[in-house]
């Protein structure tokens, strides 16, 4: 499956996230809560979690006036998180209606993941 976006994490660095790594954290924060809303369903993979998010034509049927960002607000994103979290791999793809951002890494992610993000 082609993959819309792909940071390749490091196994071996501590699950430990890295919050001075981002200059604009209020900003990071801000997309990233507002990235979450738009989950629409969580699905435990060995050593992490795919989370599918709203695709284009689910969310234009809430807001027709208003273009769809997803897709681009999920790429800013993994870039910034594969920079707060090294350990991580972070993959964008799509499945039918749905982006899917599947996130792993070594032993120990699947927990780290659900504090973190609260899954």
């Amino acid at each position: 499956m082609p993959y819309l976006a792909r940071e390749d994490g490091n196994p071996s660095a501590p699950l430990k996230p890295d919050d001075d790594a981002i200059n604009l954290f209020a900003w990071y924060s801000s997309l990233r809560e507002s990235l979450f809303a738009k989950r629409h369903r969580i699905v435990p993979i060995t050593n992490g979690y795919k989370l599918f998010f709203q695709g284009n034509a689910e969310i234009r049927a809430y807001r027709d006036h208003e273009e769809d960002r997803t897709g681009e607000d999920l790429r800013a994103f993994i870039k910034l998180e594969a920079r707060r979290c090294p350990f991580l791999t972070l993959e964008l793809s799509k499945e039918g209606p749905f982006f899917v951002l599947t996130l792993t890494g070594a032993e120990g992610t699947q927990t780290w993941l659900k504090k973190d993000y609260g899954l």
